[in-house]
């Protein structure tokens, strides 16, 4: 499968037996990174890689379906094991996908890793300011992270496609996974709020909104909320990026600038 790196004749291929391999041959002084290691990590957004990527201190030739990226930069906090496989860290992770992936992919990526406690905004600026200042990707990533300042992790894929959809549009930063309440009674913790405006975007996922149940508490929610004065509009995929786009931002803009 690559030098000195062999496969039991007759043992299920898959990619994390390529990665395995990979992270063999390139040893201790390197580790599967980038996309490769984003699936590993399980970061959303990123599944069975087609070709394996690894970063590594070692001058070595990519292969077929093996792309070697160079680094002199490199410590032992840089490696962990991630499902039995040397993998780039967290940070490292966030840190390499920033050169090869677009912003939007970059900007959930982190959220999925802030939000499963992967690691931390802080440490994924320390660990970039230990690298050289001309980084590859590594003005786009503080950016993104500054962008996004202590704010509450998203609860999805989607709210970040959402919030970048306001960003774009020029609104000022909603706050994230806000908590409601009236006189200390919960009624509910939603997506993302204009406290100013009184008005709330719940961003619906179909896939977790399915259920009697569950269609229940999102109306008694939704009730307790407009009863307070709150303007909820909802936001789905096709609002964000398909058909319904123009008709989401034009209700978002009423409903912003209504009079209170």
């Amino acid at each position: 499968m690559a030098p000195k790196v062999f496969r039991v004749a007759g043992a299920p291929r898959s990619w994390q037996q390529r990665a395995m391999a990979a992270a063999l041959w390139v040893g201790e002084n390197g580790a599967v990174s980038g996309a490769t290691a984003a699936a590993l990590h399980r970061l959303d957004g990123f599944g069975p890689p087609v070709a394996i990527e690894v970063l590594t201190t070692r001058v070595l030739r990519s292969r077929p379906s093996l792309n070697v990226h160079h680094t002199p930069f490199w410590l032992d906090v840089d490696r962990a094991i991630v499902a039995g496989i040397p993998t780039t860290s967290a940070e490292r992770t966030l840190i390499e996908l920033a050169r090869s992936t677009t912003e939007e992919r970059m900007e959930i990526a982190i959220e999925d890793a802030l939000r499963r406690r992967l690691t931390t905004p802080d440490a994924v600026v320390r660990r970039l300011a230990d690298l050289p200042a001309n980084q590859a990707g590594g003005a786009r990533l503080t950016r993104v992270l500054e962008l996004r300042g202590a704010a509450a992790p998203t609860d999805s894929a989607l709210e970040v496609k959402v919030i970048r959809l306001l960003r774009e549009q020029g609104y000022p930063p909603p706050i994230r996974q806000k908590v409601l309440d009236d006189n200390g009674r919960f009624v509910g913790r939603v997506d993302l709020v204009f406290p100013e405006q009184r008005l709330i975007i719940e961003v619906d996922s179909f896939r977790f909104h399915t259920g009697r149940r569950p269609w229940d508490r999102d109306r008694e929610r939704r009730n307790a909320l407009t009863a307070l004065g709150w303007l909820v509009i909802h936001a789905t995929s096709q609002m964000v990026s398909g058909d319904a786009r123009s008709a989401f931002l034009r209700d978002v803009a009423r409903a912003y600038q209504r009079p209170l």
